[in-house]
């Protein structure tokens, strides 16, 4: 089997994606008019709801290269979903 590069296999599939016909359905200038008639009806429907990161400074004890101990100020991040449970 021929291993193509990732290039190649990306373009072919951006290619293949491009020729659907969902893809040829409605010309790129009407995309605009498009989200906006969806957002008007779903209006109150959307909400902001994800993940997102949380960072918070945090201190840690350590040993350095000869024993001694210190303390070592770095961030702590967190992955958190804000909105609705």
């Amino acid at each position: 089997m021929i291993h193509l590069p990732r290039l190649a296999l990306l373009a072919g599939l951006v290619a293949a994606l491009g020729a659907s016909p969902a893809a040829r359905a409605a010309p790129v200038a009407a995309a605009p008019m498009i989200g906006a008639a969806v957002a008007g009806l779903g209006a109150g429907l959307v909400e902001d709801v994800r993940y997102v990161n949380r960072c918070r400074p945090v201190v840690i004890n350590r040993r350095d290269r000869y024993g001694r101990p210190v303390q070592v100020r770095r961030e702590q991040c967190r992955r958190v979903w804000i909105g609705r449970r």
